[in-house]
């Protein structure tokens, strides 16, 4: 039996403990732009998502962030995320970048090819300096 086509990633959701704050992280840091706030029954923004664009404005990667404090304290430390960008060069911009807003330096892999940085809630994203 053959197994059904896929297109590619719809989004990925994270899991975060204060919605507003990670909403400011994931835009200063890695350029999020917002396109739609999601409201629980109560009226309260507890959601969001948005995407991530290439140098040339083409969006590559939906993400959703959604206010749930257990779930986000569980993936504390953990890597759901893992971008990359074409060559050394850009990753070096990357690591002056997050450097430049205050981030520090974060830290990379020995063989320098990977940065590791952590979300507000500690969750781990990772930014390869090589394709998959």
């Amino acid at each position: 039996m053959n197994t059904p086509a896929l297109s590619g990633i719809h989004h990925v959701k994270i899991p975060v403990t204060d919605i507003e704050r990670s909403r400011r992280w994931y835009e200063s840091v890695l350029g999020l732009r917002v396109q739609r706030d999601f409201r629980d029954d109560d009226g309260v923004v507890r959601g969001l998502a948005g995407t991530l664009s290439s140098p040339e404005g083409e969006a590559f990667l939906s993400i959703a962030l959604r206010q749930n404090p257990q779930a986000a304290r569980g993936t504390h430390g953990f890597d759901p995320l893992s971008l990359y960008v074409p060559d050394q060069e850009e990753l070096e911009a990357w690591k002056d970048h997050l450097e430049g807003l205050g981030h520090g330096v974060p830290e990379a892999t020995p063989n320098g090819n990977v940065l590791l940085l952590h979300d507000p809630d500690g969750i781990e994203i990772r930014i390869f300096g090589t394709r998959p």
